[in-house]
């Protein structure tokens, strides 16, 4: 039997219940100590009562993870589970955290050698401090939800700011279920230095279903939110020049507003976007698709994902894309196109023309729900 020298995961969950099935936290961290020098990724799922336990436990028993390269930490209903990831502060390979919540308190942060960080139900602020404590952070994956009522805002232009030279994966997502505002994040994406970026996810947040009921004033907010957020997310992309991937999913975007996004990233290579808007009309209108296969915004790309929910599609709006794009100058750059179609459905396809592309030589597939309706090679 071969040897396994290394533990690749590890998952320490715990429930605070009376359950005489349940290991114990003694029991699960001497199972930690005797395999900690084999763990290289390890997860720990607790609550905001169990944590000052399992704390104690862990420094009693003095375990150390010589060769953890990953730990992701979600403690329910903490504010900072930061003294949980202090534990792991002399882990020197710990290149990755998942942490959620992410609230840090300024200054302190226990591991100050990440290049890779996931952080769930955050703000401007916390981000803004991560971004200050890791100066050689690679990627950073961010789930915003607004703070602003809980705390004042620290983000100022007299804040010492590091160049983030090293950062080239930016994923940025909004959660959906607050009524959530966005006058910290100017400030947050006009502080700092991105220019390095070279991947992009933005999840724009849901527009809120309920903000007319909330009356003419809630919905002007909430309006002037988004404006000023798309506003700024125009500015941004447009100092960020070495973005070749990118991918937006939006519920609350216009055309006008997603074109001029795209008109400063010339330089992108892969470009998805996904219309998960539940009211109006589609983003994907025919002038919408045919100023995009144009060529005009988008030179150089090359593979193309759009993914349409609730909405129609008009019909011959991607066949008619597809045309404008393989007929332009950039057509030998253009390889492959994919539409995803979920919630509703797309009829009239004409698929003999999309095989006719497959023939010669360009990947195009089509997805309706789960069900592949045009694969890639001409298989249905």
């Amino acid at each position: 039997m071969e040897y396994i020298n290394h533990i690749d995961f590890m998952v320490a969950i715990y429930e605070s219940e009376d359950n005489d099935t349940l290991p114990s936290y003694v029991q699960i961290l001497h199972l930690l100590r005797e395999q900690a020098d084999r763990v290289f990724n390890l997860a720990l799922y607790l609550t905001d009562h169990d944590l000052p336990e399992f704390i104690s436990i862990m420094a009693d028993l003095e375990v150390h993870f010589t060769k953890l390269t990953k730990l992701i930490v979600e403690v329910e209903n903490c504010d900072d589970p930061c003294e949980l990831v202090a534990a792991f502060s002399e882990s020197p390979f710990l290149r990755t955290i998942h942490m959620w919540p992410c609230t840090p308190s300024p200054p302190y942060f226990p591991v100050t050698h990440l290049t890779n960080i996931v952080l769930g139900d955050t703000d401007a602020d916390d981000f803004s401090t991560i971004l200050i404590t890791f100066p050689m952070l690679q990627s950073a994956d961010v789930t915003f939800v607004d703070n602003s009522e809980d705390k004042d805002t620290t983000l100022s232009p007299d804040m010492s700011i590091p160049p983030l030279q090293h950062l080239r994966t930016l994923r940025v997502r909004f959660r959906d279920d607050d009524f959530v505002t966005f006058d910290a994040f100017p400030d947050l994406f006009g502080l700092f230095n991105f220019s390095a970026l070279s991947s992009l996810l933005l999840q724009m947040p849901q527009q809120d279903m309920q903000s007319h009921r909330r009356g003419p004033d809630a919905l002007r907010t909430l309006n002037d939110s988004l404006q000023s957020l798309a506003n700024e997310l125009i500015s941004f992309v447009g100092r960020c020049p070495n973005i070749v991937d990118f991918h937006l999913i939006s519920s609350c975007l216009d055309e006008q507003h997603v074109m001029s996004i795209l008109e400063r990233m010339t330089n992108v290579v892969v470009f998805s976007i996904a219309d998960i808007s539940g009211r109006g009309r589609t983003l994907f209108t025919k002038d919408f698709l045919q100023e995009l296969g144009d060529g005009k915004i988008l030179p150089r790309l090359r593979d193309l994902s759009l993914e349409l929910s609730r909405h129609e599609l008009e019909r011959g709006a991607f066949e008619g894309m597809l045309r404008r794009a393989r007929s332009t100058e950039s057509a030998r750059l253009f390889q492959s196109a994919c539409l995803r179609v979920t919630r509703t459905t797309v009829s009239d396809l004409d698929l003999e023309y999309l095989r006719e592309l497959q023939r010669e030589g360009f990947a195009v597939r089509v997805v309706q729900y789960e069900d592949e309706i045009l694969g890639y090679t001409g298989d249905t």
